[in-house]
Parts: C-alpha cells; structure tokens; sequence
C-alpha cells in the first residue's frame, strides 16, 4: 500500500525485541526515553538536563504545545482522556451511545495529532482502574475498540495506557485482555523498589515491554502521617537524594531489558496535597536539587550542585513525626536546620498555610491562600503567633539563593482551639 507525501514525513514508532530485551525504535533508530510529566513552561530547562521526552497530560492548545516541544528538539507522550472506570457505579461504559460518541471524539483527535513530527505514543487514559481478570467486559471491550481505533487511524505511533502501582493482577488482566496494546506504562513510586521482583514473578503470563511514565519520590498516600492523617513531606534535599538512589538501585538494573525509559514526575509546579510535594519548580520558576538530580541521571554524569540544602524545620523544638499540636493565638519559634549553615547567602520565606485535606481521589487540587508569609536574612529562625482559626495548617520554608536555585521543607501542625477546654 502506497503512503501519501505526509505519511511519509511522520516519524514511524515502533518496538522491536532483541537478544538484550525491547527497544522502542523512532524511524529505526533505538530510542531511549528520558524525560519527565508536567508542563511546557520549562522545556528549554528540560532539554539543557539531557531529556528527550515530555509527557503531556492536558491536551488543551495541544497543537501549539506540540510544535514548542519540536521546536525544543524534543518528543512528546500524549496522554488521550478517557472517563475513570467504577466497577460499583459505572454509567459510561454500560451506554452505546456515550462510548460511540467517545469513539468519534478520539478519532478526530487522532487524525488532527498523528503526523506532528514530535508524537512518540500515546497513552490511552491515565489510572483508568483497568479492572481484574474477572471484572467488567463491557468496559474491557470498550477499551480495546478504543485501542484498535486508535491502531487503525495511526499506523505510525504505539499506544499504551498507564497504570498506578505494579498491581500484578492488573498487569496480568491487561496482557491477557487487552493484548493489542504496544505496551503497558506504568506509574509507580514507592513501589519501585518491589518492580523488577513483581514483573519477574508474573514472567508466565506477562513478560512485555513497558515504559515508567511516571516515577519520583514517595507520593502523599505512601508517606508517614501526623494523627490527624495530614502526610508528612521529606525537604527537597532528601527528595533529591531519593530520586538518585531509587534510579541506581531499581531502574538502572531493568533498562534496556524490558524497560523502555522513563518519565520522571513532575517537571513543573504542581499542587497536590502541597504545592511543594511533586513539584520540581517553584512557581516563579527556581529550581529544586532535583532537577539538577535528573540532569546527572539523564546525563549519566554527576552533576555539582550548588545551591542550599536543608535537613529539617522544627516547631518549638518538635519535629513533623511528633504530632505538633498548638493552642490558637500561641507562640511559636520555628528553627530552620539545613546543611550548609551560611544562610546569610540566603533569603528565607516562610509561609502559614491551611492544611489542603477536602479533595477526593484525582480531584483537581486548588491553590490554598497564603494566610501569613514573612522574609528575613540572616536567620533561621521566625517567631509568630499561631492561627486564630481551629484546624490543621502547615508551616512552609524555602530558601533563595541569587543563582535561581531553592531549597524547601514544611511542617504540619494542627490549631486548637483553647477557649473551648475552658
């Protein structure tokens, strides 16, 4: 069959096995993914670290987000929406006409995206709670109609779909039910460490390739918590020190076997549960230790990094695991401990924040009102009154330095309300 002079132009994706494992080849040449998820506004800063791959996850303006990731020399995973499935009160995927309808949507989309140049797979929905082997068909047959539309309109780009965790009965369900996908990615972190052993211990029935699409430090629901339940966040530093040791120890030995790349999380600025947990920039664009961390992994070379390093904040001489309980209107000192002990270089913002703990699983997260921010240099230490108002806050802490690079920690604390002992 003959191909059309843009058919031609498009860059063919594809995965081939080899003696040594899978390869994902881009216009037969092997191609190793190494990148990140998050958004556009640091591309320039993502390709000077060694990456060649941004995930995309809002496909809003996707075809001017498409044409400054090609024009930054780098490739793009595209993640393709679809309704979450719930096995207890599903209404999508048991109706004809909302999947036929999906069905249209997703082809127009393929059909406008599959000959930009910077396309390397498409990920067809992100977490959708794929169910076990013995679960829903309906919502299984619907996928695969998805897949194979998707196989049919683009004959030049794999697809995927990604998964939380490294759920072996996921895994299993997915080979065996939806065998027409490229490959599976798969979205873990804490759980890195049980990868390889999780993958090889279902070798009988799954032994595919996959992609990490997203992979970092331990997410909210897998940190240690307060007694109120609010999870307690590791400093950027430590974060940094994480995302070395979980590369060298449980990517490393599986790449370029039937791993076929990474995409680190998150590139950008991202509120859950705080605006600092996955974010690897600030707001205003300064850059954590961790980018420099995945510029040294991307590189395969150590990279010297520069900027400030923090070890731990205390409240009134408690640490976060101690469960800081304050009355409203006490005071309170806050002690900054970090590694290099030359703050003056330094400016230290430190900001009281509400406690962000009224969302629902995969909710979008809104940014919660600064209700007390100060600046100082010089100093580690803040005195302060504490939060009028009952309830769970934190305090957050970063340092500046002149150079765009920052170091950041916070600590939770809950507010009661003393009048009402009384």
């Amino acid at each position: 069959m003959g191909c059309s002079d843009t058919e031609m132009d498009t860059p063919t994706v594809s995965i081939k096995q080899t003696t040594q494992g899978y390869r994902l080849l881009r216009n037969g040449v092997p191609f190793l993914i190494k990148g990140a998820g998050g958004d556009l506004k640091y591309l320039k800063e993502l390709k000077e670290a060694g990456a060649n791959t941004i995930r995309i996850y809002d496909t809003l303006h996707l075809s001017t987000k498409l044409d400054k990731i090609s024009r930054s020399g780098l490739f793009a995973v595209i993640d393709i929406p679809v309704p979450r499935f719930d096995s207890k009160m599903d209404s999508f995927y048991t109706n004809k006409t909302k999947v036929k309808k999906l069905m249209i949507t997703i082809k127009a989309f393929i059909e406008r995206f599959k000959n930009h140049p910077a396309v390397l797979y498409w990920i067809l929905g992100n977490e959708v709670q794929y169910p076990e082997l013995s679960g829903d068909k309906r919502f299984v047959t619907a996928f695969n109609q998805l897949v194979d539309l998707i196989h049919e309109t683009d004959k030049n780009h794999p697809v995927s779909t990604a998964i939380a965790g490294v759920s072996r009965k996921r895994l299993i369900s997915l080979s065996q039910r939806s065998p027409q996908l490229d490959f599976i990615s798969i979205n873990v972190f804490g759980q890195l460490s049980d990868l390889k052993k999780r993958t090889n211990s279902i070798a009988l029935f799954w032994r595919g390739p996959f992609v990490i699409s997203e992979w970092g430090i331990n997410g909210p629901w897998e940190a240690e918590k307060t007694t109120w339940s609010a999870p307690i966040e590791q400093t950027s530093t430590k974060k940094a020190e994480q995302l070395k040791k979980r590369y060298e120890l449980y990517i490393e030995p599986v790449i370029h076997n039937r791993c076929m790349g990474t995409l680190a999380f998150f590139w950008g600025h991202k509120q859950e549960t705080t605006h600092t947990w996955f974010s690897i920039f600030s707001e205003q664009g300064a850059h954590t230790e961790m980018a420099s961390t995945l510029e040294s992994i991307w590189k395969k070379h150590p990279k010297n990094y520069t900027g400030p390093k923090l070890e731990y904040v205390l409240m009134n001489d408690q640490g976060a695991n101690q469960s800081i309980l304050i009355n409203t209107e006490q005071k309170i000192e806050a002690k900054l401990i970090h590694v290099r002990q030359d703050a003056g270089n330094y400016k230290v913002v430190w900001e009281v924040v509400p406690e962000g703990w009224f969302y629902n699983k995969w909710e979008t997260e809104k940014k919660l009102p600064r209700i007390r921010t100060h600046q100082q240099k010089n100093t580690s230490l803040w005195k302060f009154n504490a939060p009028h108002q009952q309830g769970p806050y934190r305090l957050f802490v970063t340092l500046h330095d002149s150079k765009g690079k920052i170091a950041r920690t916070n600590i939770p604390f809950y507010v009661l309300n003393k009048e009402a002992d009384e």
